[in-house]
């Protein structure tokens, strides 16, 4: 090799060390939101989680950052609470106080406490803690605060963070483990796919994340958010998927079994991520439209990808399970989820026939996403004749608020070309990814470069 080529190699070399060790001296952070540490005027509660090895329980240190206008502070602690550590704190029992003790300032304090996460629902094992992995509902291991203040109410806020590459922490769901996560951007959301290690294998993550993005490509009702975090559910949990609306607006969480697969009418993956385009609230008479509508639009979604047959999704649509169901009086039951979806396929069917196709369920979907308020069973069938060009309510009457179910014509709604799942935002994605990257991820990109020029200058030089 001649010196200037040995020199060029060294320089390259040199420049992978740098960036690497830059790798190495790079603080670690937490998985979440930005740091809350700062004195916004509220009562902050930051909540770390720890993986205790221990199956059944993980750690939580709770770390509050009280305003200078709140002057005393008690916490109740979660009932299965155990090995509780809190020096800032006096009292005894499940409920600790903190009284401001001089000075006008903000004030950090904190305590810790150990808390049992296994949890079961309809005798299905929802939230797990292995010796390996935890997956739950924090905010089922959260405190209740109760506060004294002058002035103004500060309020609280509530977040859970984790150390860095130790898990991740979403507005509802946190996992702790050995983990992988890849991310689409679609119409400026993030959608984040988050895979534990006891997952691999079981779960196609780049299928998952193109039904998912291509999902959100193809139902756009006025919901999207800011970012969807979607976790892998491995076994032992049993539940089959679940969706929280908890904590803030522009962010949810979602999990899905790991068991549960894309090329069924029954998409779980399909029926969550419905939920997350459900920006409503309804009183007692339409509850039973969150189940119907995610079901429905699971089973269309999943035809739409040309994931199922048309025959297929017609037989799943026509549900005779709970046909005799007053969905009105059901509530939020397994009507729902079968009458409910195909009263809901036919109405669909019929508000396009009515508007000759201009319009169709995702419209009225739109309007219950936009409209101020509770939506009522009145509400709806305003929103549904303006979709259809003309009332339904005899229809409505019959098939909601009564016994009878619709016979369902799925021509209308499976006419025109199906969406391909593919990468709807390639380029977007790109653009998001470099303005979005961490500095760790700059570092290893310029050290691997680095590495990767110098190694090819060399072969070169050889063969020549």
């Amino acid at each position: 090799m001649r010196g200037s080529d040995a020199t060029t190699c060294r320089r390259l070399l040199v420049c992978a060390l740098c960036a690497l060790l830059c790798v190495a001296a790079l603080p670690t952070g937490v998985v979440g939101q930005p740091d809350g540490s700062s004195d916004d005027g509220t009562v902050a509660i930051d909540y770390r989680y720890e993986h205790t090895g221990d199956p059944g329980t993980v750690r939580v240190t709770a770390e509050a950052t009280v305003p200078a206008n709140v002057t005393e502070l008690s916490v109740e602690l979660p009932s299965n609470a155990s090995d509780v550590r809190a020096a800032d704190f006096g009292g005894d029992g499940d409920t600790l106080e903190w009284e401001r003790d001089g000075g006008d300032g903000s004030r950090r304090i904190e305590l810790s406490y150990r808390v049992a996460v296994n949890e079961t629902d309809d005798g299905s094992l929802e939230d797990v803690s292995t010796r390996e992995w935890a997956l739950f509902n924090w905010r089922g291991t959260d405190l209740r605060v109760g506060y004294a203040h002058t002035g103004t109410d500060p309020g609280v806020t509530e977040r859970a963070v984790v150390p860095e590459r130790a898990g991740v922490a979403g507005e509802t769901y946190v996992y702790l483990g050995p983990y992988s996560t890849r991310s689409r951007t679609v119409n400026g959301e993030t959608i984040r796919l988050v895979v534990p290690r006891a997952a691999n294998g079981s779960t196609d993550a780049t299928a998952t994340l193109d039904a998912l993005a291509t999902a959100a490509r193809d139902l756009r009702v006025d919901a999207g958010r800011e970012r969807l975090t979607a976790f892998v559910a491995p076994a032992p949990i049993e539940a089959t998927g679940r969706f929280s609306r908890a904590g803030d607006g522009g962010a949810r969480d979602m999990y899905v079994s790991a068991s549960a697969r894309l090329n069924t009418p029954d998409s779980a993956w399909l029926h969550e991520f419905t939920h997350s385009r459900q920006a409503y609230e309804t009183d007692e008479s339409m509850a039973w439209f969150d189940d119907a509508s995610a079901e429905y639009y699971g089973a269309l979604l999943t035809y739409r990808q040309g994931r199922i047959s048309e025959a297929a999704f017609a037989e799943y649509v026509r549900a005779e399970r709970e046909r005799d169901a007053v969905l009105a009086e059901a509530g939020a039951g397994d009507a729902s989820y079968f009458k409910g979806m195909r009263v809901l396929a036919a109405l669909d069917a019929t508000i396009r026939e009515r508007s000759d196709g201009r319009r169709s369920l995702e419209d009225v979907l739109r309007r219950m996403n936009r409209h101020e308020g509770t939506v009522s069973y009145a509400d709806f069938a305003r929103f549904v004749a303006w979709a259809a060009g003309e009332p339904l309510d005899e229809w409505l009457d019959t098939y909601v608020r009564g016994e009878a179910a619709p016979e369902v014509d799925v021509g209308p709604l499976t006419a025109g070309a199906t969406v391909e799942p593919a990468d709807p935002n390639a380029s977007a994605n790109l653009v998001e990814a470099v303005r979005t990257a961490p500095p760790t991820g700059w570092a290893l990109f310029l050290a691997g470069a680095a590495l990767a020029l110098a190694t090819t200058v060399t072969l070169r030089r050889r063969r020549g």
